[in-house]
């Protein structure tokens, strides 16, 4: 309410902002002043995307001839989409992550003699074009991450914050999978597992 029965003069005004200052700082508050208020705010540092969870295919199982069951399954995938390391580059840039598991059993459940083989892991790329391009089968680039020999019963992969870069003009296409080699002196044994295609 404007007060009217004395002139203010211009110190008093001065005193009760400071005693408010005073009192706002001992209670801890936060004082916005005039002239920061009118400052323009600095610009904030891009944050990166978090990691994008996407769901995977249901596990897969094989049995040898003689009669071994290899099985093959994946969780914890993430697809988070990235920009590319140059602004210009006409690509898709992606950071992705997966666990991806075998088992090796043999007909009654054990795991004797040990099998030994090898386990790949990596991603499928297919990139879809018009005109022309959309009469042909569409190309598929496998990217392979890793591929080992292990020996035990219970392979797996971890693939972790690892970037793929699809250099495609039209919509693209990218789907993770993983291959399980049981290998022995008679024959070789494989099982593949084809994660879900995901348009990116």
């Amino acid at each position: 309410m404007k007060n009217t029965s004395a002139p203010v003069t211009a110190r008093r005004p001065v005193r009760r902002v400071c005693a408010t200052l005073a009192a706002s700082l001992l209670a801890g508050a936060t004082i916005v002043t005039a002239a920061s208020a009118s400052a323009e705010p600095e610009a904030a540092e891009p944050v990166a995307p978090g990691p994008v969870a996407v769901p995977s295919a249901p596990p897969v199982s094989a049995k040898t001839a003689d009669g071994w069951t290899l099985a093959l399954s994946a969780n914890s995938e993430t697809l988070t989409p990235a920009p590319p390391l140059h602004p210009e580059a006409p690509s898709r840039d992606f950071i992705v992550s997966a666990l991806f598991n075998g088992t090796l059993r043999n007909a009654s459940g054990g795991t004797s003699p040990t099998p030994t083989g090898t386990i790949e892991a990596g991603y499928q790329v297919q990139c879809i074009g018009g005109g022309m391009a959309a009469m042909m089968k569409p190309a598929i680039v496998n990217i392979e991450v890793v591929k080992e020999k292990f020996t035990g019963a219970d392979p797996s992969v971890a693939i972790n914050a690892y970037r793929i870069q699809a250099d495609c003009h039209g919509q693209t296409f990218i789907r993770p999978y993983a291959i399980l080699t049981r290998t022995t002196n008679a024959v070789d044994s494989v099982v593949a597992y084809y994660g879900i295609s995901h348009p990116v």
